[in-house]
């Protein structure tokens, strides 16, 4: 596969970068010297939560097939406007990660999957000759790969303890959102998600994963040792080895609007081994709209005017137009490029301390809501003066007065510091 790259801003390439330099021999970063120390993350734990960095825990849910594209259309419109609703559920300080695995299948188990035991009665013919076509079925179709779908979500937070509470809320609301829109979903333990991880650095299926918990301390290996290749080779620059394994990645950044929703069922349809990452980032609404006039409307009326300048004696136009086109797309590029930097335009020193102060308010007006509610109920039960007297509404002024100090207190506050990165041993 060809290496693709669009829109990609001069900071982000310095970004790209720093992160090459430190990882080569003379940076600054700790280099990985074995397979276990390339791979990226710190700790996992048995309830799936997985301390990628000093601040960051992820969880993942793996889901199964929904039959959009066989769907009736007006069934259509409803699974996609539930979609919708399901990604506009992630704000900023949530990250998410789609995955889509084609892999190998361990045909040994999959094979024991498929046998229906025996019954000592008459249909014990039938029995065997439906496992035998099941079997014939799974060596016909598919070239042996099997097709899985997660979502990995994460938080940032100074511990465990205080991002476990997070993730769960979470998980149990995208497993509500999943439920809604008529897809199977369920979370994955520690042990299962090193289990994907396993197919993922062994995709020829050959190596077993064998893995318990009692054996760690018995034994002194981390997690890493049970699911990590034998090797990582980076030294080509368009392709990687892994094990006997080559593969390649490629790059694509783009728009939601500009994606197909036919483009994610092209992509899993290729029968071979691959792995399709979909990291989603929310975007502020007036910025979007800004970003999505400069590519829907004057990005392709400037290339349409390009196409449509031609002849002799049009070199210095055709050149002018060329010159606008390659600014239009620095800006959009660049405006991608500070989307982060939103909250901090509007006072707020990071994401965390803005989500911090929007669920500090929300609670406010929640409570409002029942102080409310319950008033109303109290009084629609004794509507008299001296029931009214007796029972006050709540104060509306003094609620907003209350959230502009939570606005203003934590506007205030400075942003979190990074904390430097220690040398990152292997969990246990």
């Amino acid at each position: 596969m060809s290496k693709i790259i669009k829109n990609v801003s001069g900071k982000q390439k310095k970004q790209i970068d720093a992160a090459v330099k430190k990882a080569r021999p003379n940076g600054n970063g700790k280099v990985p010297v074995t397979a276990q120390q390339s791979i990226p993350f710190k700790q996992m734990f048995k309830d799936g939560i997985c301390k990628v960095d000093n601040n960051l825990y992820t969880k993942t849910v793996q889901f199964f097939d929904i039959n959009y594209q066989l769907a009736q259309n007006e069934d259509k419109t409803a699974i996609f406007e539930n979609y919708c609703d399901f990604l506009n559920y992630f704000d900023s300080s949530i990250t998410v990660q789609l995955s889509f695995l084609n892999q190998v299948a361990d045909v040994e188990e999959f094979h024991s999957q498929l046998e229906i035991g025996v019954q000592n009665d008459d249909f014990d013919d039938i029995r065997l000759e439906y496992s035998e076509m099941l079997k014939n079925q799974l060596a016909k179709g598919n070239n042996g790969l099997v097709k899985t779908k997660y979502i990995t979500f994460g938080v940032k937070e100074k511990s465990l303890k205080e991002a476990k509470p997070k993730l769960e809320r979470i998980e149990a609301d995208i497993l509500n959102n999943f439920k809604t829109m008529g897809v199977l979903a369920q979370s994955l333990n520690g042990a299962e998600r090193l289990a994907v991880l396993h197919r993922s650095f062994n995709p020829d299926g050959r190596e077993k994963f064998r893995f318990s918990w009692d054996i760690l301390p018995k034994s002194g290996l981390s997690v890493k040792d049970f699911i990590a290749p034998s090797s990582f080779d980076f030294s080509k620059g368009n392709s990687f080895r892994m094990s006997g394994k080559y593969g390649a990645v490629s790059f694509i950044n783009s728009m939601a609007s500009e994606m197909s929703d036919r483009m994610l069922a092209d992509f899993l349809n290729i029968e071979h081994n691959i792995t399709l990452s979909i990291h989603i980032q929310s975007i502020d609404q007036n910025k979007a709209v800004k970003i999505k006039n400069l590519q829907d409307k004057v990005l392709p009326q400037l290339k349409q005017q390009l196409a449509d300048t031609k002849g002799l004696f049009k070199s210095k136009e055709r050149k002018a137009l060329e010159v606008k086109i390659k600014e239009t797309e620095a800006e959009i590029a660049d405006r991608l490029d500070k989307i982060p930097d939103t909250l901090k335009e509007n006072g707020y020193p990071d994401v965390q301390v803005f989500m911090r102060t929007f669920r500090e308010m929300e609670s406010v007006v929640e409570q409002y809501n029942r102080d409310l509610t319950q008033w109303e109920y109290q009084v629609s039960r004794k509507p008299t003066a001296a029931a009214k007297e007796q029972h006050r509404p709540p104060e509306k002024q003094s609620v907003l007065k209350h959230l502009r100090e939570i606005q203003e207190r934590n506007k205030q506050q400075p942003p979190q510091r990074q904390r430097k990165k220690s040398i990152d041993r292997d969990s246990r």
